[in-house]
C-alpha cells in the first residue's frame, strides 16, 4: 500500500479466503479496509460469495467494484489428465483425505470425521483402502486394528499428487468453518480437493458457508460434517459402480472447465481491460 500510493498507482487485487483473511481478527479487517477505501483502489476480485457478501456488508465496499469469479489460479499438472482407473465392486473403493495439518486432530479440516467414516466402513467389512496426504500419521488418532488399510504419504509436492489420486475414487473433506479460529473459513473447494476433481476422484465434501455455486450432486455429494451421513454416502456408492464411474468422469470434466487457465485467466483479463 505504501508503494502503490507513493507512486499513484491504481490497483485490482484478488481476496482469497485464509491466509490473512479472518472475519472475526479486529487487525486484519482494519488493514481490509484501508485497501478497500485508498483512493487507488479501482477493484476487488473475489472468488466465493461469501467474501463477496461479507465486504459488502461488513466492510461497505461498493458493489461495482466487485467481480465474482468462482475458482482460483491453479497450476495445470492435471488439466490433461486421462484416467484409466474404474471402480469394479470386486476392488476395493478406495478413499483418501488431503490437507496440511494446522491444529490436533484436524479438526477444521474434518480429518477426526475421516477416521470415524474410515471405522464405520471397516467395521462393516466393506472393501475400501484409505490414504492419508499431508500432515498427519497413524499417530494423530488411533487406528487399532485398522492400521492395516491405510497408507500415509506425508507431505507431497503438488506435482506428486496427481499420481496418489489417479488410483483413488474418493476425497473426503469434511471441514469446518471458525474452528481453527473463530473467523477464519476455507474456499470452496479446498485446494487440494480441487487437484483431485481434475484427476477424477469424486469429492464428498461441507459447504457450511454456502459457497458452491457451479457443482451439481451428478458431479460431487455435499454432506454435513457429520460422520454418519458420509458413511451411508458411500455405502451408497460402493453398491453401484456405475454411478461411480459417471461422477467421476462428470467431476474430471466439470473442474477442467472451470480451473483452466482459458477459464480462470480470460475472465480476469477482461476486468483489467476495462480499467487499463
Amino acid at each position: 500500500m505504501p508503494y502503490l500510493e507513493k507512486n499513484k498507482t491504481d490497483f485490482i487485487f484478488t481476496l482469497y479466503p485464509g491466509g490473512g483473511f479472518n472475519t472475526k481478527d479486529e487487525s486484519s479487517l482494519q488493514k481490509l479496509k484501508k485497501v478497500l477505501t485508498s483512493p487507488f483502489f479501482k477493484g476487488v476480485i473475489v472468488t466465493q460469495e461469501f467474501t463477496r457478501n461479507f465486504i459488502i456488508e461488513k466492510l461497505d465496499c461498493p458493489q461495482n467494484k466487485i467481480h465474482y469469479i468462482f475458482g482460483g489460479i491453479i497450476p495445470q499438472n492435471s488439466i490433461d489428465i486421462k484416467r484409466e482407473r474404474v471402480y469394479k465392486k470386486e476392488d476395493s473403493l478406495n478413499i483418501c483425505f488431503c490437507s496440511a495439518k494446522y491444529m490436533a486432530q484436524g479438526l477444521d479440516k474434518g480429518y477426526d470425521i475421516f477416521i470415524d467414516v474410515a471405522k464405520m466402513l471397516l467395521k462393516n467389512n466393506y472393501n475400501v483402502k484409505f490414504s492419508v496426504i499431508g500432515g498427519f500419521d497413524q499417530d494423530e488418532i488411533p487406528l487399532g486394528e485398522y492400521s492395516k488399510n491405510f497408507i500415509f504419504y506425508g507431505y507431497k509436492k503438488y506435482n506428486e499428487l496427481s499420481e496418489i489420486f489417479l488410483e483413488q475414487d474418493i476425497i473426503i473433506s469434511p471441514n469446518r468453518p471458525f474452528v481453527l479460529n473463530d473467523g477464519s473459513f476455507d474456499g470452496f473447494p479446498l485446494g487440494a480437493v480441487v487437484e483431485a476433481a481434475l484427476n477424477g476422484v469424486i469429492p464428498i465434501l461441507t459447504d457450511e458457508l454456502q459457497q458452491n455455486s457451479h457443482f451439481t450432486d451428478n458431479e460431487m455429494i455435499i454432506i454435513k460434517p457429520e460422520a454418519e451421513a458420509i458413511f451411508h454416502s458411500i455405502e451408497g456408492l460402493i453398491k453401484n459402480e456405475k454411478i461411480v464411474h459417471l461422477m467421476s468422469n462428470n467431476i474430471q470434466s466439470k473442474s477442467k472447465k472451470i480451473y483452466s487457465h482459458e477459464n480462470q485467466l480470460n475472465q480476469r483479463l477482461k476486468i483489467l481491460d476495462i480499467y487499463i
